[in-house]
Formats: structure tokens, C-alpha cells, sequence
């Protein structure tokens, strides 16, 4: 996908220099509420459902000692910003970003420990959370 689109559109301004240090508090508690539940190891490897422009998908790289996070969007902006990031705190070596519709996600079975997603169920079909279970090791 290369249109601009309203998810485009949010990402980029999600981390605009004017909206930075607000964006990055906004979904805070709601990360570390993911990072508490998801019980990760320090090898785990993550996939990052809906990951707009990079969190929480950097929070949980930040976590992980040699683990990876595998970050899917349907918007190009959004994971272009995320890369940014993550090149930006020294992350990108271990973060991937993946433009992807989470009905089709392009990754193989059994290739992740766990899968997250923040925000964005409520824009999905609700049969796409369960055709997420063979990616997942646990």
C-alpha cells in the first residue's frame, strides 16, 4: 500500500516533533500492561499486530536483551517512522518492520513466542485473532 491514508496520516503525526513528548506518554500505561502479561523472556521473539509508527513494538525491543520484534502495519508511513525509531535508539538490528494486513500476516508457523496487539483489534475482523494462533510457539 503507497496511498496516503488516514492511518498514514496518524502516524505521522503520532511523532511529529510537535506532538513527541505527548505521544510517547499517551498508551504508556496500556504498554506496560502488555509488557507485565506477555511474561517475556530475554530471547523471545515478538510479533507487534497493528504497530503504527513503532510503540509498542520499541518499548518491548527495549526489553529484550537478544530477543527480536517482528513490528506488522497495513501503513507504509507508519513503519517508515517506526524504522526511523528505532534506527534513532539504536534498536533497528533487532526490530523489523513489515507491512502487512493482519488477516494475512507473512510469517511462518511456530516462528514467534508471542503476539501483541495494543491497540488495533478493535479495527479488525474478529475471526483475525484467532488465525494468529499457529504463528505462535506457546
Amino acid at each position: 500500500m503507497t496511498d496516503r491514508n488516514s492511518w498514514d496520516m496518524a502516524a505521522q503525526a503520532r511523532v511529529s516533533d510537535r506532538w513527541a513528548s505527548a505521544s510517547a506518554n499517551w498508551n504508556r500505561a496500556m504498554t506496560d500492561a502488555l509488557l507485565a502479561k506477555a511474561a517475556l523472556n530475554p530471547s523471545s521473539v515478538v510479533l507487534d499486530v497493528a504497530a503504527g509508527s513503532g510503540d509498542p513494538a520499541l518499548s518491548i525491543t527495549e526489553h529484550l536483551a537478544t530477543g527480536r520484534v517482528i513490528a506488522i502495519d497495513s501503513s507504509q508511513v507508519g513503519l517508515m517512522l517506526a524504522n526511523a525509531r528505532a534506527e534513532q535508539f539504536k534498536l533497528g538490528a533487532r526490530m523489523a518492520c513489515l507491512q502487512a494486513d493482519a488477516h494475512a500476516i507473512p510469517v511462518a508457523d511456530n516462528s514467534v513466542d508471542r503476539i501483541c496487539c495494543r491497540c488495533g483489534f478493535c479495527e479488525l475482523a474478529c475471526s483475525s485473532a484467532s488465525s494468529w494462533i499457529p504463528f505462535c510457539n506457546d
